[in-house]
């Protein structure tokens, strides 16, 4: 999922940059109370999650390899911080593209399959 350095973060969005499709949101939520989770002076960074629509959650993207991905993120530049940066940090599967080629059905090679989704993270 995404990450980024409080307190400035904002918000950052990952976009599918081929259809304009918004893939992620995340906007940190600032702890509150002393309470586990919501301890004041920390920050969570939501994940995006995908998976199984029973459970409520989006079904996963499929993406080719070759999918050219955006990335926004949105900092306040009034709070100071060194070393700002964001980046996303993520995994996926290679789902293999259905073929009766027996040529196709036996490889292996990344350049056959799609990106897919899980959980909170992606492959890039």
């Amino acid at each position: 999922g995404p990450h980024c350095h409080a307190p400035d973060c904002l918000s950052m969005e990952l976009y599918n940059a081929d259809t304009g499709r918004l893939l992620c949101h995340m906007e940190p939520v600032f702890g509150k109370s002393d309470r586990l989770y919501d301890e004041k002076g920390y920050v969570a960074l939501p994940p995006c999650l995908w998976g199984d629509a029973a459970d409520g959650l989006l079904e996963p993207e499929l993406l080719s390899l070759d999918t050219e991905l955006l990335s926004i993120k949105r900092n306040n530049n009034t709070v100071g911080h060194y070393g700002e940066m964001a980046s996303w940090q993520m995994r996926g599967i290679v789902v293999p593209k259905q073929s009766t080629s027996p040529e196709y059905a036996s490889s292996k090679s990344p350049r056959h399959g799609w990106i897919r989704f899980l959980e909170d993270d992606i492959l890039v």
